[in-house]
């Protein structure tokens, strides 16, 4: 019973999602906008109250497609993309 209730706890699932089996986690979709805003605002802290509250088809799109740029561990395109995101925040709120 002790060695069933430990490994449920080292489980990602642990009893917290719908999920069927415990540590199944392919099936979850991605969110690459919430991975790409959160990232974003690491990498550009002078921007990050604006990527917090801006809410528009532009940014949002290089925001997602930021995201999975880092997932896929592209490096030159997330670089791109860091860009994009400056010029873009500068040129709306400066």
């Amino acid at each position: 019973r002790a060695e069933t209730n430990s490994a449920r706890a080292l489980s990602p699932c642990s009893n917290h999602c719908d999920c069927q089996s415990p540590g199944k986690t392919e099936d979850l979709p991605v969110d690459f906008e919430r991975i790409g805003r959160a990232r974003l605002m690491m990498r550009l802290p002078h921007h990050r109250k604006k990527l917090a509250e801006s809410e528009f088809l532009a940014l949002t799109s290089l925001i997602e497609n930021y995201g999975a740029a880092v997932i896929e561990n592209k490096e030159h395109d997330c670089q791109a993309i860091e860009e994009k995101v400056d010029r873009l925040l500068s040129s709306l709120f400066s």
